[in-house]
């Protein structure tokens, strides 16, 4: 059944952020042509004539950034919204007559939220990064990527890597059942609901970001006064206190929303 509920979210959104994704890079590709067929004409100088080519690219270059802010916007409304309208809205009557647990509800939503959130970043990483190659020819893009694997493999930087992606899988997680949790504590109220929400968002993201604050702070002193050896071994050492305290974070938030929606859901 968990399966089933992460195909149907699936289903639900992945038409609107595909349709994001593609426009992210197709106008960063229409950007990366436009400067290189311009390459070496100064766009913010006022002595250079205005042309329809600057016309154009000025607007590819608006559109993109709008676009790029679109994504990042969308892909929290989206979050918001297909938890408060399906669990805590009028859909919730449905969803919570399935015969399923609601800690089901909770891990399809936070699974498939973590994974746009984490694929719009890769695709905008990827757009950056084609605007950045413009004037170098593909063959030539191909090669130093290889290259850089190749490089992450012999210098045995590709675990640290791996634990940096997981802490940030992990961090995106946190921050998503931070906005469930919230909800959820806000639906406890009879009244002004919304506006609880957003209170009890604003608290718990106090109270956690002075714990990280804490921690990272005694974790930098420890670093000072110890040996750690390499970069490589004092970020390895970092990384697991933030997945740590992620971890930490998730495991009670997520023990508190499923809580709320087991014993004191309350949709009238």
């Amino acid at each position: 059944m968990l399966v089933s509920l992460i195909k149907y979210e699936f289903k639900a959104t992945y038409k609107t952020f595909f349709l994001l994704y593609i426009l992210v890079l197709t106008f960063s590709v229409i950007n990366r042509f436009l400067i290189d067929f311009n390459t070496g004409i100064d766009y913010l100088s006022l002595q250079t004539a205005i042309s329809p080519v600057k016309i154009t690219m000025i607007i590819f270059t608006i559109l993109y950034g709008f676009i790029m802010a679109a994504t990042a916007v969308l892909t929290i409304f989206i979050t918001v919204q297909r938890f408060y309208k399906n669990i805590l809205g009028d859909t919730g009557y449905l969803m919570n007559t399935l015969p399923i647990r609601p800690w089901m509800n909770i891990f399809s939503k936070l699974f498939v939220s973590t994974f746009w959130i984490m694929l719009g970043m890769f695709v905008c990483i990827v757009s950056v990064f084609v605007l950045l190659t413009q004037g170098m020819s593909f063959s030539y893009i191909f090669k130093s990527f290889f290259e850089f694997i190749s490089d992450i493999f012999d210098e045995n930087a590709f675990i640290p890597l791996m634990k940096f992606f997981i802490c940030v899988v992990i961090g995106q997680a946190a921050n998503v059942m931070l906005v469930y949790c919230s909800m959820a504590l806000g639906h406890l109220f009879n009244k002004h609901r919304k506006l609880m929400s957003f209170l009890f968002f604003l608290l718990i993201f106090i109270i956690t970001s002075h714990i990280t604050s804490f921690v990272t702070f005694n974790t930098n002193t420890l670093m000072a006064t110890q040996h750690f050896g390499s970069f490589i071994n004092k970020f390895s050492y970092f990384a697991n206190f933030g997945l740590f305290l992620n971890m930490v974070f998730i495991s009670i938030t997520f023990a508190v929303t499923n809580y709320i929606l087991e014993n004191k859901l309350n949709l009238e």
